[in-house]
C-alpha cells in the first residue's frame, strides 16, 4: 500500500531502518533474559526452592485468592482521602 508507492531507493531505506531497529530489540530483550538468568543463578538453593514453591502455589491458588481479595476488597471499611 503505502510502501508501493514509495521509490526503490526509499524502500531500502524504510527496510533498513526497520531491520536495524529489529535488531536492536532482540538485542535488548537476549540482554534482559540473559540478566534473569543470571539472577537466579545467583540464588541459593534454598532461594530456589522457595521460588519454585511460590509459582506452585501461585499456579494452584491463582483464582482462589483473586476472589479472597475481591471479597476483601468489597467488605473493608477504612476510607482513604483522595
Amino acid at each position: 500500500m503505502i510502501f508501493d508507492t514509495l521509490g526503490p531507493e526509499e524502500q531500502k531505506e524504510v527496510l533498513d531502518y526497520c531491520l536495524k531497529e529489529g535488531a536492536r530489540s532482540m538485542v535488548g530483550l537476549i540482554a534482559s533474559i540473559a540478566e534473569a538468568d543470571r539472577t537466579l543463578m545467583g540464588l541459593s538453593l534454598d532461594e530456589k526452592e522457595r521460588l519454585l514453591r511460590l509459582n506452585e502455589q501461585l499456579k494452584k491458588g491463582s483464582s482462589e485468592s483473586d476472589q479472597g481479595i475481591a471479597k476483601t476488597d468489597l467488605t473493608e471499611t477504612t476510607k482513604k482521602a483522595g
